[in-house]
């Protein structure tokens, strides 16, 4: 898992992905397409702790969810 936020944390310096990181990465599976609203929902069901990027264990949490639906009760 380290190393896929590794590949998605562009910068690779800050151990962080930030909006600019998570829009490439949407843009990179396609997913570009999608309202803004809708992708701003997504990072932010990531964004747990509210400080404006993904952690590692927030981004461990959601890629070991079971279904979409834990993202949002976790």
């Amino acid at each position: 898992m380290l190393q896929a936020f590794k590949t998605v944390d562009a910068g690779a310096q800050s151990d962080r992905i930030t909006r600019l990181d998570f829009q490439k990465l949407l843009h990179t599976l396609n997913l570009h397409v999608l309202p803004r609203a809708v992708s701003d929902g997504m990072f932010q069901a990531m964004d747990k702790d509210r400080d404006g990027s993904i952690s590692f264990n927030e981004f461990v949490r959601v890629v070991s969810a079971s279904s979409p639906r834990d993202v949002f009760s976790m």
